[in-house]
């Protein structure tokens, strides 16, 4: 009889734990890389989106700008007000940043005093959001600053700035 239990084949006790231990760290590890991974891309992510968000109001900020008629930069008051005439808004057009939702709006006489958002929702992924857009004299003659600030998740911030010159001309308070 003793010869029968030694010819059976398997794994014994010891051997089993041991594999599954084994296993176990494995995965461990596993679950931690993918987790590394994982969190390094949504970082990267997000990075991208911001530089597409700010390069994206940039743009038609300042596209609104160059292309306005009697763009007028008040340097009195402390944020540095922008108003000029947008062939797509209309007269006495103003950009602001809405609080609530970190979107950009724009406001005109011709819209009746309302606001419209400058871009869709869409533009604004990963729960990013425009925290701050100023206008300042440029170093070239007649040009205008425009610098954005992107929030995102947690305390991180991105800024990005853009020259522009309007065609008709700017005045400056």
């Amino acid at each position: 009889m003793r010869k029968k239990l030694r010819s059976r084949r398997g794994f014994s006790l010891t051997e089993t734990l041991l594999c599954v231990a084994l296993l176990a760290l494995m995965t461990a590890a596993g679950t931690t890389v993918a987790s590394t991974v994982l969190s390094t891309r949504n970082d990267m992510m997000e990075v991208a989106d911001a530089q597409v968000l700010a390069s994206t109001v940039l743009e038609a900020v300042s596209n609104e700008i160059r292309y306005g008629e009697y763009v007028t930069l008040d340097t009195t008051v402390s944020d540095n007000k922008l108003t000029l005439t947008s062939s797509t808004f209309g007269e006495n057009t103003e950009f602001a940043v809405e609080a609530s939702d970190g979107h950009v709006t724009v406001t005109s006489t011709a819209m009746g005093g309302g606001s419209e958002k400058l871009l869709p929702d869409s533009a604004y992924t990963m729960g990013l959001k425009v925290t701050d857009l100023s206008f300042a004299k440029g170093a070239a003659e007649n040009s205008v600053v425009i610098t954005v600030k992107i929030g995102g998740r947690g305390d991180h911030t991105w800024e990005k700035a853009l020259t522009v010159t309007p065609i008709n001309g700017l005045t400056v308070k």
